[in-house]
């Protein structure tokens, strides 16, 4: 969707975390042989939707979002999208727990496996740059 440009922008927020970091991490873990049924969150850092589509679209040289969605219009097009499915005989892309769920202020806290770890995450702009120059391949 970025690749095309997004003008819009939902008010959530999320967890991010690169997947070389998710490896790591887990290895680090099983590596430790004394950890036996512990649960894990792996979070590199908490970041509103705006932001991560603003980084993200300054990298695939795209113009940055800059409409806000309220969760209702989200919840709205849902609902068009699911009937256009219908329709089309395919798939919505945009189902009522995505309209939530990207409306949702999502915060995760990775304060567990840190104090166990002390993982150095790999920076966001790094992840998002490798990504942008995949998709600029394409």
């Amino acid at each position: 969707m970025i690749n095309k440009g997004l003008r819009f922008y939902p008010k959530g927020s999320v967890g991010i975390v690169d997947v070389e970091d998710v490896a790591s991490i887990m290895i680090q873990l099983m590596e430790k042989g004394e950890i036996t049924a512990e649960r894990y969150i792996i979070n590199h850092l908490n970041i509103p939707n705006k932001d991560l589509l603003s980084v993200a679209s300054v990298l695939m040289n795209k113009p940055e979002p800059t409409i806000e969605v309220s969760e209702t219009l989200l919840q709205i097009a849902s609902t068009v999208s699911s009937m256009l499915a219908v329709f089309k005989k395919s798939d919505s892309s945009l189902t009522k727990e995505t309209a939530a769920a990207s409306s949702a202020k999502l915060q995760y806290s990775n304060a567990k496996v840190q104090s166990l770890l002390n993982h150095s995450y790999r920076p966001l702009e790094q992840t998002l740059k490798e990504i942008a120059n995949l998709y600029s391949k394409q």
